[in-house]
């Protein structure tokens, strides 16, 4: 007598009872982009990368002043309210990106904000460009205009690491040499910029939107750099005609913590394990998914977690062992979203269910052996 194999009866019945029971929870999700946005003592938060910081600290930023060769030049200016640009003068800024370490697939778009708080005359243009990896030991320094004394290290137009008056020449050079203010193009900075503007095209209190990536490809790169590589910052360099040119942006002192500088970025965060319908959430609509390509099913769209070309027991698993909270959620979703204990109960029952299954059919078949 041929045994019964009821793995395949105790199969076939769950999935064709729990897909019925699962489909009308079905909605067709695509992949959800997540955004998170870096501004000195703002909250930065993105629940889909786990990133939940209250206030946000990890903004550096300064001017290095040419005023000639007299102590302005070897002056700090990293606690001033405002980065002041001018051919005589040098933004410098940096975010500290690092909580974005690992928490990315690709990154869609990175973009700067800045306002402009002084705008005088309308010549050349403002680059915001990528300050070279010779020049990642800046310091931010605490001088303010126009109290400028420079504490230990601090970087000033004259030296990367300012450590006595007057002294171009000492070993603490930029990388453009003696006094060159962070800004010789092809040697401190990158030769092409990031991103550009004539000075024309700023509009004073009005913030500003500089996209520092023109691809997803070029946004990955520079991200990738900034959390797992140099992040040597930006450099803010107008190039307008000696002194009618000026441009003045609120620095992450402004008093006004609205119109602080801002890293946006967008991007494509890691896979969720469970979630084969992209919408960021472990639920039934995920399980009805995974019993419709059951056997069947050979990408994670199609509930195949594990990348083995079949959809079954493990990735089963998978799904019910994923976190069914949302990660972003609103009060519709709410209302809609099966209770998660419910959920991890109808998974965790099939799997007893299809275990049960491969019990029972070693046990007949060794009886008839």
């Amino acid at each position: 007598m041929k045994p019964i194999d009821r793995q395949n009866t105790w199969s076939s019945a769950a999935v064709h009872v729990l897909l019925a029971t699962c489909l009308w929870f079905t909605a067709s999700g695509l992949a959800v982009a997540a955004t998170i946005t870096y501004q000195q003592g703002a909250a930065a938060v993105s629940a889909d990368a786990g990133i939940n910081l209250p206030s946000y600290t990890g903004t550096e930023d300064t001017m290095l002043w040419d005023w000639g060769f007299n102590q302005g030049t070897w002056s700090s200016y990293g606690s001033d309210a405002s980065i002041w640009t001018s051919t005589a003068q040098t933004g410098l800024l940096r975010f500290d990106v690092s909580s974005l370490t690992g928490q990315y697939v690709s990154i869609n778009s990175v973009k700067l904000v800045l306002n402009p708080n002084f705008v005088d005359g309308a010549s050349g243009n403002t680059a915001i460009h990528r300050l070279a990896v010779a020049n990642a030991s800046w310091v931010a320094g605490g001088g303010a205009y126009p109290n400028t004394t420079i504490t230990g290290g601090s970087s000033s137009w004259g030296e990367i690491h300012t450590s006595s008056p007057f002294n171009c020449f000492g070993g603490n050079q930029w990388a453009g040499g003696a006094c060159s203010g962070a800004r010789v193009i092809g040697t401190d900075v990158e030769s092409v910029p990031l991103a550009s503007v004539a000075a024309g095209g700023l509009t004073q209190g009005v913030p500003h939107e500089f996209s520092l990536a023109s691809t997803s490809l070029d946004a990955t790169a520079l991200i990738d750099d900034w959390t797992t590589g140099v992040n040597s910052g930006l450099a803010i360099i107008n190039d307008g005609a000696p002194n009618l040119s000026n441009v003045d942006f609120d620095s992450a002192q402004s008093q006004s913590a609205n119109l602080r500088p801002q890293l946006m970025i967008d991007f494509e965060p890691l896979p969720v394990p469970g979630d084969a319908n992209g919408d960021r959430l472990v639920d039934a609509a995920d399980l009805a998914i995974v019993l419709a390509h059951w056997s069947t099913g050979d990408s994670v769209a199609t509930g195949d977690f594990n990348g083995d070309d079949t959809v079954d027991v493990a990735d089963l698993s998978i799904l019910a062992g994923g976190s069914p909270s949302p990660a972003v959620v609103g009060v519709g979703q709410l209302a809609s979203t099966p209770e998660p204990t419910s959920f991890s109960l109808a998974a965790l029952g099939l799997l007893g269910i299809l275990g049960v299954g491969r019990r029972r059919r070693r046990r007949v078949a060794a009886v008839t052996i």
